[in-house]
């Protein structure tokens, strides 16, 4: 048998197997590591290590499809007699060039188990790094503590005296009612400041039996009290039975659609007037509960407490 006739039959042979060669593509490895962390010094070596060998599956695939060109032109010999010295070139390029890939592949491989491993027992050996080295070392945030859930106590026992400042605004705050400004001090207009110490027992007790109904999500801050400033009357802010409250959806919500309409107030303040269930029987609606929406806050008028509806 003839060099010329086995490079045939060698060449015939890769003509056969380029499929298989070309199928081989589903053996490429991903480059890049698929974790989720900031990647180490361990996924530099697997990058490397993974380039090379996807290298050598597209060079052996490249060579598969070289060698086959070349027994082509072995074949067409007869034909263009000029085919044998180009189809010999072609394959001993692609011989040494394939030879060189997986030399490559060999060194770089051995420097990888040797610097990760410390040994060259096995040239081949794919790397295999720890997690620890895939990934940096990423400081694990403190872990924050819940704020405990505060659940105002019902029913809230009113305080006796309303003179007392610090005591009312203590209860209120338990109950989860704000007031807007610090205590006004003696000779004050009125103007920054906020007194809530003045308020009738009723009037703390409405206030908060309004909280508890419009529920835990709703805002409810005292604007106006019984400070210097408002206008004088028997239920007037001064003699502790009117308080304003700032405007809120939740709150504003709740007044419009659980208590009753009972017309516009004209006046001073005016706005859309509401009564609540405690007066529901009285026939003299001047001395009932009364909440008006007034331009940026609702002015309240209390004379009697009851539970409300949520």
């Amino acid at each position: 048998m003839t060099m010329h006739t086995v490079l045939r039959r060698v060449s015939l042979g890769a003509i056969l197997l380029a499929p298989i060669a070309v199928s081989a593509a589903d053996t490429l490895q991903p480059i890049v590591p698929q974790e989720t962390c900031p990647l180490g010094y361990g996924a530099v070596f697997s990058i490397v290590q993974k380039i090379m060998s996807d290298s050598v599956i597209v060079a052996g695939m490249l060579a598969v499809i070289l060698i086959a060109y070349a027994g082509f032109l072995f074949v067409t010999n007869p034909a263009s007699p000029s085919n044998l010295d180009k189809g010999k070139k072609v394959l001993t390029d692609t011989l040494i060039g394939f030879v060189i890939v997986v030399a490559a592949w060999l060194i770089v491989n051995s420097i990888i188990s040797v610097v990760t491993t410390g040994s060259v027992a096995s040239f081949t050996q794919l790397l295999q790094p720890s997690d620890s080295s895939l990934c940096l070392p990423v400081a694990k945030p403190a872990a924050i503590t819940p704020k405990p859930t505060v659940t105002p106590t019902s029913p809230v026992v009113v305080v006796p005296a309303t003179g007392d400042e610090a005591a009312v605004r203590a209860q209120l705050a338990a109950a989860g009612i704000n007031v807007n400004h610090v205590m006004c001090l003696v000779g004050s207009d009125g103007t920054g400041c906020t007194n809530v110490g003045g308020l009738q027992p009723t009037t703390i007790q409405q206030i908060i039996n309004l909280k508890q109904a419009c529920g835990s999500g709703c805002t409810v801050t005292v604007t106006g009290g019984s400070e210097p400033g408002h206008a004088v009357g028997t239920y007037s802010h001064g003699n502790g039975y009117k308080v304003d409250l700032g405007l809120g959806s939740m709150l504003d919500s709740y007044i419009t659609q659980h208590m009753k309409y009972v017309g516009q107030r004209n006046g001073d303040g005016p706005g859309p007037a509401y009564t609540d269930s405690c007066n529901a029987n009285s026939y003299n609606p001047s001395s009932s509960n009364q909440y008006v929406k007034e331009s940026n806050h609702w002015d309240i008028r209390i004379t009697s407490f009851c539970s409300l509806t949520s």
